[in-house]
């Protein structure tokens, strides 16, 4: 019986973690198509894949795909798309032209919940089979349904979260960003991050990732930290309004330069030989892109009740 409890216990935390995994999966999933993730796997996937990812289909098995389900625990869901996307190798298409990206990430989730659900029959199976872990076979199985699966739901989710925290949707889904996000819209060049944003300098779907590399969880201990306390300020303090945001320290110019470092528009601008010896000032930090009356309006969402925006936008 207390073998049972114990069995008990492990399978509650395992389904803990791979309920965890799941809802990872259902917030990046993106709206259903018209044509259901699962019936686009069945219909071009499934006669190399199998139905259930092994592989071990006659075409799998002469192509010698790998089992999906191993995949799933070796890439990242921006890998695998990328996969779907170009193809590999002579054995597997390219489904770039045929299907959406929004059809392709579908078809990563079906095989990630099919993972999920792997792992929580095996959970299952080794609390109410006690009786399993009595052998060396058993004890593999336990092993592999109570730790090693487990793992990988953990790092499988972690991966996925730090992928999709890196899109301009996820940073603009904090109410309190939401001004920050219009401005990125305003008509008018002056306006630094709507100018880059606009003309494509920097890739839409990760524009204030592109600027912030060294933001919170995607800096150093200190940046990390920062991160956690505004997590804590949302949801137990005093949110502050948009417009008193401010940065922790000036903006580095090396965001700048990850982009216009020995871009030749940017070497050769008029505006950046006003001094002899500027380009090589602003290369080592010892005057600011933001400042010296040069890139100084940013995002300025004090005064987004006055601007005017682009109509012609596309939607994000």
């Amino acid at each position: 019986m207390r073998g049972m409890f114990r069995n008990l216990a492990g399978v509650g935390s395992v389904l803990l973690l791979v309920g965890v995994r799941a809802a990872f999966i259902a917030r990046a999933s993106a709206p259903r198509a018209e044509r259901s993730a699962e019936d686009i796997y069945l219909d071009k996937c499934a006669v190399c894949h199998g139905k259930d990812g092994a592989g071990k289909t006659a075409k799998g098995k002469k192509s010698k795909v790998k089992d999906l389900r191993e995949t799933l625990g070796k890439m990242s869901e921006a890998e695998m798309i990328k996969v779907v996307e170009d193809g590999k190798g002579k054995n597997m298409d390219s489904y770039k032209k045929e299907y959406s990206k929004e059809q392709i990430k579908s078809r990563v989730v079906i095989v990630e919940i099919a993972f999920v659900a792997a792992a929580a029959l095996l959970a299952f199976l080794v609390a109410f089979r006690a009786e399993l872990t009595r052998v060396r076979g058993g004890k593999v199985l336990a092993f592999v349904a109570l730790f090693i699966l487990p793992l990988l739901a953990v790092w499988g989710g972690f991966s996925e979260h730090m992928e999709r925290a890196q899109s301009t949707r996820f940073c603009l889904s904090c109410h309190v960003m939401e001004d920050y996000g219009r401005s990125l819209y305003i008509d008018d060049p002056s306006y630094v991050p709507a100018r880059h944003f606009q003309n494509n300098f920097v890739p839409r779907d990760r524009a204030c990732y592109t600027c912030h590399t060294d933001y919170t969880m995607f800096g150093g201990v200190k940046s990390k930290m920062r991160g956690v306390r505004h997590i804590w300020v949302y949801y137990f303090g005093a949110v502050p309004k948009p417009e008193d945001i401010k940065l922790y320290h000036p903006y580095n110019n090396r965001e700048c330069f990850h982009c216009h470092l020995g871009a030749r528009r940017y070497e050769e601008a008029s505006e950046h030989h006003k001094q002899p010896d500027m380009l090589a000032k602003a290369a080592s930090g010892e005057i600011s892109c933001m400042s010296s009356n040069c890139h100084d309006i940013i995002h300025d969402v004090g005064t987004l009740k006055d601007a005017s925006f682009w109509k012609g936008a596309p939607e994000q």
